[in-house]
């Protein structure tokens, strides 16, 4: 992959669009990094320290990776809660692995967005767990009208829960007050923050000349919503603007 060095930036995500203009950094795409030296392994582990203004910016990338999927993909219309006594996330991530390849066989063609979720650490009476919450899966997904005990079953590590999403509700609300609570939890420290299906559709990308020849050609098309301003140290400051094709 060439690198390409640019300062207009155009996201399609289903009926949105977003318009990126970079008024203070020239960004650059397809820049390989050099291999790092490998460091001699440590055995002692170290405290993860929180550095807030990367926190931030890993759950707004995250939050925004998301609601452009979900933008992509209004057919998921039911929230789903998996949920287990698993309180290892790698383990509870390879049960819900799982459960997508089984669910697979009677519904060939089930799509999904899913979030992870630790429980409380404190029992109902107040008593501190010894191994933590447990995981829970919180999906956005296909499925059609179905018995929830044949999830349950399929799933296989607790109980399930299943409704419709009413039409016009932000899917992405369903989601994202869980996002930033698991996004600050140790336990999930380089660890997957979200899964989701092969077969979704995804948002498309364009940089310089395309994007701006798109932004032309679809101008009559487009209906604006709102405009912000915002910087940080990887971007710069930027302009944003978000459109919507006209129904």
């Amino acid at each position: 992959m060439t690198t390409e060095r640019f300062t207009y930036k155009i996201i399609v995500s289903g009926d949105g669009v977003e318009e990126y203009k970079y008024k203070t950094k020239v960004q650059i795409r397809g820049y390989k990094r050099k291999k790092r030296k490998k460091k001699i392994k440590d055995d002692t582990k170290k405290e993860v320290k929180e550095n807030p203004e990367k926190t931030r910016f890993a759950i707004n990338r995250t939050r925004t990776d998301m609601r452009r999927i979900l933008q992509c993909n209004p057919d998921l219309d039911k929230f789903l809660t998996l949920t287990s006594k698993i309180t290892d996330i790698a383990k509870a991530n390879k049960c819900f692995n799982l459960f997508t390849q089984k669910i697979n066989i009677p519904y060939p063609n089930f799509e999904y967005l899913s979030v992870p979720e630790f429980q409380d650490d404190i029992d109902f009476f107040g008593k501190l767990k010894p191994d933590g919450g447990a995981v829970h899966y919180h999906v956005v997904c296909n499925l059609p009208y179905v018995d929830q005990n044949e999830i349950a079953e399929i799933w296989g590590q607790g109980f399930i829960k299943i409704k419709r999403i009413e039409k016009g509700k932000n899917m992405m609300s369903y989601l994202s007050k869980y996002l930033e609570k698991e996004m600050r939890d140790k336990r999930i420290f380089r660890k997957k923050k979200y899964f989701c299906s092969r077969n979704l559709k995804r948002p498309v990308e364009m940089i310089g000349d395309l994007a701006k020849e798109f932004m032309v050609t679809n101008n009559n098309s487009l209906k604006f919503k709102k405009t912000s301003e915002f910087e940080n140290q990887y971007s710069g400051v930027v302009d944003h603007n978000d459109f919507e094709f006209k129904k």
